[in-house]
């Protein structure tokens, strides 16, 4: 890996933690999305570039794949079940936020002794 490919690396790895911290404070309304799924769908809650929360999209399971390109370009997302409890909504977050710190965390450590 080279300084730059590091560097880069890290950035995307602070985003995901930005974006893990919208996820949980949007806890609640991806809440209710998920008590208003049904089964054979899915809730994707997506995160904008900008780190604006993009709100949540109710999917048909069998169609993710074929919005997953278009949901890509948005950012950030978690996929939840229907009926997915909000404590364990911020669960997941927190377990985003937390590898992606352990990915920063390792990419500084590794640009700090390749300098």
């Amino acid at each position: 890996m080279d300084a730059e490919t590091a560097r880069r690396a890290a950035e995307q790895a602070r985003g995901a933690i930005h974006a893990a911290e919208v996820l949980h404070a949007r806890a609640p309304v991806i809440a209710r999305a998920c008590a208003k799924a049904v089964e054979g769908e899915v809730v994707v809650a997506v995160v904008e570039p900008e780190f604006g929360f993009g709100g949540t999209w109710t999917v048909p399971a069998d169609q993710l794949h074929e919005r997953d390109q278009r949901l890509a370009q948005s950012g950030w997302s978690l996929i939840f079940s229907p009926h997915t409890p909000i404590d364990e909504i911020e669960g997941r977050a927190l377990t985003m936020a937390r590898q992606a710190f352990k990915r920063w965390e390792g990419l500084c450590r590794w640009a700090g002794h390749h300098r």
